[in-house]
Parts: C-alpha cells; structure tokens; sequence
C-alpha cells in the first residue's frame, strides 16, 4: 500500500522563486493601506482634517478671501468659521473704550451682535449682524495686526473682516458708516 502525502496548500504566502506574488497577495498587501487612504480622503477617518476640502475656513456668504483696501481680509491667529461670531467675553476695559457700546444696539442699519475682548492678544472684536449677514470691526493694537489698517486710532489698527461691501446693494455705504461710528467711540474713550 502506498501512501501519498502532500503538504498543506498555503495560500498566497508571497513569491516563490518560480512565479513571483500572486495577485491576491499583493492586493491583501495593498488593501488596507489604500482603503485608509481613501477614507482620509473623504474625509470620513477624520471628520474636517479630509485633504479635499475639510477644516476651518470661512463661511461661503462672507466670502473670505484676501483683498486689498481693508475689504474682506483674513484675519490671522485666533480667526474662526465666520456663520456666526463665538460667544463673547465683553471686558469692562472694551466696553468704556467703546462708550458702553451694547450688544443690540444699531449702527447705520447693522446690529451688534456681541463685543469680544479685551482677549489675551489684545485684539477687541465688534460683531455686526443684519439679515443674516455678519461682518466683524477688529482693534488690535497698534501694530500687532499685520499693517495696512484701512482705519486707525491713537492706540489701534482697525481692521474688518466678513462681509464684503462691495457686494452690498449700497455698495457698502452702511458698512464703512457703521466701522466710523466704531472707531469714533474708540477715539473718544481712548
């Protein structure tokens, strides 16, 4: 009687000297890095770090980009998602330098949604809302908010970001009327 051994089937262990790795080797091999990159690209491993597209970045109402002129430039540190201002943390210090200004108060057709500052960078923000349309009066001090101010006092660049005005149907007259009326009360309690 004969008996006939045969090792076990070893199934796509890699290359053999003969035939080199078979198709289902490397794609076992392949797989799971090419199936975590794809999820990173869509952002689906890590929701907002996904390379197409996730992240901070500004609201598509507001636009956002850099311009010249003081018109709807980003903001460095501290700049956030722009669909509505943060909670505020209105310090004594900002509000006598604004002149008691108030959240809900009116400005040339524009509201005041919240002051924050004084913060920690010494940058005071106004939030300004209408229709749904947000733009923000940024006091930092002098020269801490990288040049260019379209608008300064004694101790601040003022800066605004948000909202263009040129898009505006006035052409951005309430606007600019609303950032003068800021920087007017900044220079009277400075």
């Amino acid at each position: 009687m004969s008996v006939r051994v045969e090792a076990p089937a070893v199934a796509d262990e890699g290359p053999t000297a003969k035939d080199g790795p078979t198709a289902r080797a490397v794609w076992s091999r392949l797989a799971a890095p090419l199936g975590v990159v794809a999820l990173a690209l869509l952002g689906l491993v890590a929701p907002g770090a996904g390379l197409l597209g996730g992240g901070e970045g500004g609201d598509a109402r507001e636009g956002g980009g850099a311009r010249e002129g003081g018109v709807a430039r980003e903001r460095g540190p501290g700049d956030r998602p722009r669909d509505a201002p943060p909670k505020a943390v209105y310090t004594p210090e900002a509000r006598a330098l604004l002149g008691d200004l108030e959240p809900g108060e009116a400005l040339h057709g524009w509201r005041v949604s919240s002051v924050d500052g004084v913060r920690d960078d010494g940058m005071i923000r106004v939030n300004l809302e209408r229709d749904g349309v947000y733009f923000h009066v940024e006091l930092w001090p002098r020269g801490a908010g990288g040049g260019g101010a379209p608008f300064q006092s004694a101790r601040f660049d003022v800066f605004y970001t948000g909202a263009d005005p040129a898009a505006a149907a006035d052409g951005g007259a309430s606007q600019f009327a609303a950032i003068e009326a800021v920087v007017a009360r900044v220079r009277a309690g400075e």
